[in-house]
């Protein structure tokens, strides 16, 4: 995970941060892995891990996953199911071939998923008029990999190239809402470093090509749009383990066909005070193109209609952060403190504005002020052998002007629906001395969350149900117990505990297609406290 301002070599996109997944290399893993799944809300899941090495040069890896949730029931009574039914298949092949010059990887990844909710089924054949159902189904391939060599004379010199082509199919219907869309997409980086100087001085230099071809609609209304950004970057990297000071600074140029040239700097700077005392400071530009319906499927959620009021920019945002990391010794055990302060300030965001304008959904480009400030204090400690403690505090504050504006004045930005401003987690975890058994807990903490304008609430709505002001602040307690074996293990948990629940989370629900029907005001969880079981096996 890489925080703020990250490196230009994987794009212009990131703003806040970016997260490298990278799952474990099939000569790392169990040659077979099985791990099965089930809970009180009718959910089940299958995951299997199949490795081979074929020789010492060849590795194969096969990951399939399978999950179901069949459980249809109503909590609250008001007629829609409290979590939606669900079918969900995803296989991934991956090829690896290693030399002492050369590494190459090549993935297939299928991914197949269904979703369903809305209401109750009443009889067999629900009158479409009267009847409300959401269903969302996707579909994605991707063949994707990375081939990098470094069998050069010269030191610390490699050239590496990342690939993907995709294809990805959305078909999804919210009452009378139907969003379908169809995106193709290729992207290719192809990356040189050498040393400067000494091998401390590093120079990171590449080129960049993305495609994006989207076929979408909403109902009568066409987005579709093709986007072509080619790119090039240069990065300057100093780290000398001896000095505790490092260096990442970079910048890039892209064209995008719609938008124009643009620049995108960026720089991370670290300094070792001591062995067990870092700070980190980064800042930058981040620059993406939005996909405005497939990132705020929930909106359709409603019977407003959704009005782009004019030509929709690139957003466009500067982040700013500062990583504090002291490790210490308390009462004789290890413990640590991490301090993550960042602020993204928008230069432009595409804002969807459901608060201005009573039935409508307004996508425009920002017009004033929108920033997001984040502050992160973690503590560990552990307390005796076995036992670790973690406690969590996070501060979001995050603002938008709207324009046009609503109650408030143009200039005033104004805070985020249903963002909780506080979170918090506590986490308590101990193994036993023979590490046969072990026992996790975690409390998490949500702050209260503004709603929405209550201009837009009907009649009534104000007395019955809490849809005004700010949702109130709950706690969920989640819990397990493992017990390992030779070669399997046995879960048992527990989620939200608590049993803590949201009463209503739908306004309007007795009418699914009138003007007032709003299915987005969820703050809470819908499902009460639920248990499972799981079992988790392999060969060594």
């Amino acid at each position: 995970v890489s925080k703020g301002a990250s490196t230009v070599q994987t794009g212009p996109q990131s703003i806040t941060g970016q997260i490298n997944i990278e799952l474990v290399k099939p000569w790392e893993d169990k040659p077979l892995f099985i791990n099965l799944f089930g809970s009180t809300v009718e959910r089940g899941e299958a995951n299997i891990h199949w490795n081979k090495n074929w020789t010492d040069k060849l590795s194969t890896g096969v990951i399939l996953h399978g999950s179901t949730t069949q459980g249809e029931f109503d909590r609250n009574g008001d007629t829609f199911l409290d979590q939606q039914t669900k079918q969900s298949l995803n296989g991934l092949f991956r090829a690896f071939y290693r030399t002492d010059n050369l590494s190459s990887q090549l993935n297939l990844q299928v991914i197949n998923d269904q979703r369903e909710g809305g209401q109750m089924m009443q009889n067999n054949q629900p009158n479409p008029e009267t009847f409300y159902r959401s269903k969302l189904q996707n579909q994605r391939v991707d063949l994707f990999g990375k081939f990098g060599y470094f069998g050069f004379d010269r030191p610390v010199t490699s050239i590496g190239i990342i690939y993907n082509a995709s294809w990805q199919n959305m078909d999804n219907v919210f009452g009378k809402n139907i969003h379908t869309g169809d995106q193709q997409r290729l992207y290719a980086n192809v990356m040189f470093s050498t040393f400067l100087i000494n091998t401390a001085h590093t120079l990171n230099v590449g080129t960049s090509f993305e495609y994006d071809d989207y076929d979408e609609f909403l109902n009568a209304t066409d987005f579709s749009r093709r986007e072509i950004m080619p790119g090039a970057y240069t990065e300057y990297v100093y780290n000398s383990p001896g000095s505790g000071f490092g260096v990442i600074a970079g910048i890039r140029a892209d064209h995008h066909n719609n938008f124009g040239a643009f620049v995108t700097p960026r720089i991370n700077v670290k300094y070792n005070f001591t062995e067990n005392s870092i700070v980190r400071v980064s800042a930058g530009r981040g620059v993406r193109s939005a996909q405005v319906l497939a990132e705020n499927l929930p909106i359709l959620s409603t019977n407003w209609q959704v009005e782009v009021l004019e030509r929709l920019k690139m957003e466009d945002a500067w982040n700013l952060g500062l990583n504090f990391t002291q490790n210490f010794n308390l009462l004789g055990r290890n413990a640590s403190f991490v301090a993550d302060i960042y602020r993204t300030n928008f230069s432009n965001q595409i804002v969807v504005d459901m608060e201005s304008q009573h039935g409508s959904m307004l996508i425009y480009n920002l017009d004033g002020k929108s920033y997001a400030n984040s502050v992160l204090l973690l503590g560990s400690w552990s307390a005796f052998k076995g036992f670790d403690v973690k406690l969590a505090y996070k501060l979001n504050d995050v603002k938008t002007a709207y324009n046009p504006p609503t109650f408030f004045t143009k200039s005033e930005a104004i805070e985020r629906p249903l963002t909780a401003r506080h979170r918090g987690l506590v986490t308590l975890n101990y193994e036993v001395p023979s590490e046969k058994w072990m026992f996790n807990t975690n409390i998490q903490f949500t702050g209260k969350q503004r709603f929405m304008d209550d201009r837009h609430l009907p009649a009534g709505y104000d007395n019955r149900d809490q849809f005004t002001g700010d949702a109130p602040a709950y706690a969920v307690l989640n819990a397990q117990v493992t017990r390992r074996m030779k070669r399997f293990e046995v879960y048992v948990g527990g989620e939200n505990l608590t049993n803590f629940t949201q009463d209503h989370a739908i306004v309007d629900w007795e009418n699914p297609f009138g003007e007032n029907f709003n299915a987005l005001q969820v703050w809470g969880p819908l499902v009460g406290a639920r248990g499972y079981v799981g079992i988790r096996w392999w060969m060594d």
